[in-house]
């Protein structure tokens, strides 16, 4: 999220009944000097369905008005657009049967101030996180010309001034009125050549506001406090304030209403992964609250792995098959299964496989039978280039692979595959920036007290860090196990790919003989002292 978030006010009558299963939303579009905004647009995005598609773009009328329907049953990101200023992002799940809502939005302007020597580009044409450098011309403009040979829509931002800012493109926008200086919030279908120009000169620095306002001014009551409740997180992330947390957790206890205590519940159990803002305690009692057949589970697909581990291990099986059957939500029924072979010590090869065919039956001749590969990720089949080749799916009964890890201790040591055979040892994949990965060293401290003198070893191999802060976290901590630290490159690369890191912290148990016996769940926690016990008496 790069955007500063904004407000709603409404005031229209709502006139028309709605169909069950579709809501409604109308209002105003106001600029940052009070006046309607003409130049402008409405973004909805479905962020249900794969590969977030354009669902509606909304042109906003001459008076700044908005109106237009969505189909419930999906989360949406529904972006407030307009020239010169920043948008509003909502990122809003909708599954109220129906509603009404009328509401504002008063965006907040930026504040241009030109660095000719660095004015770029970023299209999701090319890159979307790559600069393309614009060639400054004699009358003080800047232009670029990128190919649109593959994507069926373009999205454009132009970087060199104080904040982003949005570029014309010459003979594009359908349906989309451009402003009278030349700039616009860009999002456009055209293919071939496309030429971006931009003239620093028609800027025109508008009042400043930290952030857009919201005010919901009628509809229905439980839709109205959804909006309400999205914009006030958009702005409470970009604040950093937690005051939010502690009000949805009130909200959560407080709401009578199933659908709003499902809203408030599955955004408490977002910023847990993210912020670890909710108590740890509090997490198995409220993910628990949330029930299978929920359509917020859709809102939580990158939250799946993180709960799993409070499902104890013999249910994990029962619970994510009817997780799976309940949820009509292919991707996050992939990521389901995503999980599973994440963590094949918890199911046999037969379950996954059950799993997998069990998903190319249901969406067998759609576009989404393609996307599940056989190995580990969303990628379409046959075309294995888009994660760098086949995955290795290493888990418990795989031996380890060959390794060589030198400790970062005054008097360096090297372990090796075969210099610790013989021996029950740990690795460790970790960093000092993962709060995940250290708030399991006290974990890892305990088990390693009671184990080293039954003949234990650990190696946390530190990935993606700084060794300097590295050496630092670990002296101040205590941690008197043995630490490696992997630079990176083509040695960092390897050691991922051999050991199949897509996460951290990433933990094997490996045995005497060198194979797998327990991975990262079953040495997180609790679980670490537990199962260890069974092999180290």
């Amino acid at each position: 999220m790069k955007a500063f978030f904004n407000a709603l006010t409404v005031f229209f009558i709502l006139t028309f009944a709605l169909h069950a299963g579709e809501i409604r939303l109308k209002g105003k579009l106001i600029g940052a000097d009070g006046k309607p905004m003409a130049a402008a647009n409405v973004q909805v995005f479905d962020y249900k369905t794969m590969g977030d598609p354009l669902v509606k773009l909304v042109t906003v009328t001459k008076d700044g008005n908005f109106d237009f329907t969505l189909p419930s049953g999906a989360s949406y990101s529904i972006n407030f657009m307009g020239a010169n200023h920043d948008a509003l992002y909502l990122n809003m799940p909708v599954h109220v049967d129906k509603g009404e809502v009328e509401f504002d939005v008063k965006l907040t302007a930026f504040f241009f101030a030109p660095y000719p020597e660095a004015v770029s580009v970023y299209s999701n044409v090319t890159d979307l996180y790559t600069p393309m450098e614009m060639k400054r011309q004699s009358d003080g403009t800047y232009t670029i010309d990128i190919n649109n040979d593959w994507s069926d829509t373009v999205t454009v931002k132009v970087n060199g001034f104080t904040g982003y800012f949005n570029a014309v493109v010459p003979g594009v926008g359908e349906g989309i009125k451009l402003d009278e200086d030349g700039t616009y919030a860009n999002y456009f279908t055209k293919k071939g050549l496309i030429s971006i120009e931009v003239d620093p000169s028609k800027f025109v620095n508008l009042p400043q506001s930290p952030y857009a306002e919201l005010k919901i001014k009628s509809g229905d009551p439980v839709l109205s406090k959804i909006v309400q409740l999205t914009y006030e997180f958009s702005v409470n992330y970009i604040t950093g304030q937690v005051p939010v947390i502690k009000s949805d957790l009130e909200g959560f206890r407080a709401s009578d209403d199933k659908n709003l205590k499902d809203f408030y519940l599955s955004r408490l159990l977002v910023l847990y992964d993210l912020y670890r803002y909710v108590d740890v305690k509090e997490i198995p009692v409220l993910y628990k609250s949330l029930s299978t057949d929920s359509p917020y589970w859709q809102t939580l697909t990158y939250q799946i792995r993180d709960f799993m581990k409070y499902i104890p291990h013999n249910e994990k099986t029962d619970f994510l098959t009817e997780l799976f059957d309940k949820q009509n939500d292919p991707l996050f029924r992939l990521e389901i299964i995503n999980y599973m072979r994440l963590a094949p010590s918890y199911f046999t090869e037969a379950k996954i496989t059950e799993f997998e065919n069990k998903y190319k039956e249901i969406y067998k001749g759609t576009e989404y039978e393609g996307y599940i590969d056989g190995g580990g990720g969303y990628y379409p089949e046959g075309d294995p280039d888009a994660h760098g080749g086949e995955t290795n799916n290493l888990g418990v009964g795989n031996e380890i692979p060959d390794f060589s890890f030198t400790t970062i201790a005054d008097s360096p040591v090297t372990y090796s595959k075969e210099s610790l055979k013989g021996k029950y040892y740990i690795l460790d994949f970790w960093a000092t920036w993962c709060m995940p990965c250290m708030e399991e060293v006290p974990t890892l401290k305990s088990a390693y007290a009671e184990f080293k003198e039954k003949g234990l070893e650990i190696i946390s191999v530190a990935v993606n860090d700084d060794l300097k802060t590295v050496k630092s976290v670990v002296g101040k901590n205590k941690m008197d196990w043995s630490i490696s630290f992997l630079e990176a490159g083509a040695t960092g690369d390897k050691v991922a790919s051999d050991f199949n890191i897509m996460y951290i912290p990433h933990l094997f148990l490996v045995s005497p003989e060198g194979n797998i016996v327990a991975v990262t769940d079953q040495l997180r926690g609790k679980n670490l002292a537990e199962t260890l016990r069974t092999y180290l008496q």
